[in-house]
């Protein structure tokens, strides 16, 4: 784990998404470790260091390499998560990541 709170990389983003869950992830392109998906759950605006509010859940496609590399805060604290790419759940800490390609918002 890193060594931020999810509070301080709210407050660090100029303008971003707070993305609390992913939902439906499927590999694109399982070579270059390429996914899809969407998020669900919650994701909001962040504008001038705030949670502003919430936005409409948007499509990604995101190479999970570019996304690692890209990686700008890692909260201290990890949280279960049930579900996700493969099945089960996962053990995660909150991520700042920069440059994450959603391409469409869902329609609901």
């Amino acid at each position: 784990t890193g060594s931020s709170s999810l509070e301080e990389m709210i407050a660090n983003t100029e303008r971003g998404l707070l993305v609390t869950s992913f939902h439906y992830s499927n590999a694109v392109d399982p070579m270059a470790l390429s996914i899809t998906g969407m998020t669900r759950g919650g994701t909001w605006l962040i504008e001038n260091g705030k949670a502003q509010h919430p936005v409409t859940n948007m499509r990604f496609t995101q190479s999970l390499i570019s996304a690692l590399s890209n990686i700008k805060a890692i909260s201290k604290d990890a949280s279960f998560r049930a579900g996700g790419l493969f099945g089960g759940g996962m053990v995660l800490p909150a991520m700042a990541i920069g440059g994450f390609n959603f391409s469409s918002e869902t329609g609901f």
